[in-house]
């Protein structure tokens, strides 16, 4: 999965990470029992910076859709809980113990929003390893409507955010790889681009920009922006009706 436009709330969302730059900074001062009139600036320095820099490789990776930086995320905030804990519990100090269970409301609610992000329509297919595209929603099918396709295309997951669209053949998949490498084409996709879906004779219309696309080219993750009042009722009867059948 290549990621060309990174969201905006996946954005907002990654800078929780560097919430742990206070706090860590915070718990070395509880847990040393550092009064405010003595603090020791050097260290602080050293843990702002380490701290920082690996928040910003993190947020890096998150932004560009790579899932094994989610578990690492995980994983560092489950270590720097534990470790607390444990700290706390060998010194006998409470404020550190209260202070663990805060770092692990905010691990949990870190994981939480950012998995949220990553796990959009328009972000992630969901995918196996082994699958070369992602499994369709039946009897849903769609088509751009500007840039103008004559191909029609297969919808692989659907909801009021975005969608994610593939080429099942190899005809239509070979047009839309053609329409990716083109850069005035591209560019026009990432700004905005309608698309029309259909489903049980059922039609509509929505806009919004290419967020993501699979290595190969042949299927894209849109994300619905810059809709009217009357488009999004349209979209949310939409996905009703899809709901209703089981398939989102």
């Amino acid at each position: 999965m290549r990621i060309l436009k990174a969201p905006t709330r996946l954005k907002w969302t990654v800078t929780l990470l560097y919430l742990s730059i206070p706090m860590a900074i915070l718990q070395l001062l509880v847990a040393a029992r550092i009064q405010w009139w003595s603090l020791p600036l050097r260290q602080i320095l050293i843990m702002s910076v380490l701290v920082g820099a690996l928040c910003t490789f993190f947020a890096i990776f998150l932004i560009r859709g790579n899932r094994w930086a989610m578990t690492c995320v995980n994983i560092s905030t489950i270590l720097w809980t534990v470790f607390s804990g444990i700290h706390a519990f060998r010194m006998e100090n409470y404020g550190m113990a209260f202070y663990s269970v805060f770092i692990a409301f905010y691990g949990l609610t870190l994981s939480f929003l950012i998995s949220n992000e990553t796990q959009r329509s328009f972000f992630d297919p969901r995918m196996k390893w082994f699958q070369g595209t992602p499994e369709k929603i039946p009897g849903l099918k769609c088509w751009f409507i500007d840039p103008a396709t004559e191909f029609e295309l297969k919808v692989g997951r659907f909801d009021e955010d975005g969608a994610f669209v593939y080429a099942d053949s190899q005809q239509p998949s070979e047009k839309l790889k053609a329409l990716l490498s083109d850069k005035k084409s591209a560019k026009k996709l990432m700004r905005k681009v309608d698309i029309g879906f259909e489903f049980q004779n059922r039609k509509i219309q929505c806009s919004g920009n290419v967020i993501s696309v699979l290595e190969y080219g042949a299927g894209v993750g849109i994300q619905f922006r810059a809709m009217d009042f009357d488009a999004r009722k349209d979209l949310g009867d939409f996905v009703e009706e899809l709901k209703g059948m089981g398939y989102v």
